[in-house]
């Protein structure tokens, strides 16, 4: 897979944010969404997130440079704590990655 200049690799962005959390990804969206936003918008949030489906369900998965923020958002949605060293062991069977741009 190419990715375009300048663009977070996933190895980038784990080295960068590694302090990752899962949220099923129906509470992410809709009304939610907005409000995950918001929540963010302070936080150290990587440029992107991706997507990875478990359990016969897809998750989203949302990457922190600071553990605390992490640890907050993980409180306030749901999510579980998410190692990405744990990534190519059978936790995925797809993967799919989206770029943050609300943020700006």
């Amino acid at each position: 897979m190419t990715r375009r200049k300048g663009e977070y690799s996933r190895s980038r962005l784990d080295r960068e944010f590694p302090h990752q959390v899962i949220v099923p990804a129906d509470r992410c969206i809709g009304a939610n969404s907005a409000v995950i936003e918001n929540v963010c918008r302070n936080l150290t949030l990587g440029p992107r997130h991706h997507s990875l489906f478990h359990q016969d369900r897809w998750h989203l998965v949302y990457c922190f440079a600071d553990v605390e923020h992490a640890d907050l958002f993980r409180e306030k949605f749901g999510g579980e704590t998410f190692n990405p060293k744990s990534r190519h062991t059978a936790i995925e069977s797809a993967v799919v990655c989206h770029s943050i741009d609300s943020r700006k």
